[in-house]
């Protein structure tokens, strides 16, 4: 087993979110809370010791989290909301961190970008 130096963080998609997404079109007018939290994204993030820690990096990240959240759920971008700034990504979604991350597997990881 292998500790590894990062946090991870999950972004839970709150009410606000589920009532933006419900108005894109049919196919998502349907959907409920429960389904939004069934597989949330995670991501590896700095190593973060506190709040204010985490606080810092969504600041600096917010943006790149922000549109990774809304275009897994919808392309068009004209869909989006207009107003994307960190008050709103905060508005969205509840960050969780888990602060120790083990490597079980011990083979390296793949990277692809996105």
């Amino acid at each position: 087993m292998d500790l590894i130096n990062r946090t991870l963080l999950t972004l839970r998609p709150n009410e606000t979110f589920l009532a933006w997404l419900q108005q894109t079109g049919e196919e998502n007018a349907e959907i409920k809370e429960e389904e939004l939290w069934e597989d949330c994204n995670a991501y590896l993030i700095e190593e973060v010791d506190s709040e204010s820690d985490l606080e810092e990096i969504l600041k600096l990240r917010y943006q790149e989290l922000f549109v990774a959240e809304l275009s897994d759920w919808v392309d068009d971008d004209e869909l989006w909301p207009e107003d994307l700034s960190y008050e709103s990504f905060c508005g969205f979604f509840q960050a969780e961190v888990q602060t120790v991350v083990v490597d079980l597997v011990g083979k390296p990881i793949n990277k692809e970008e996105f």
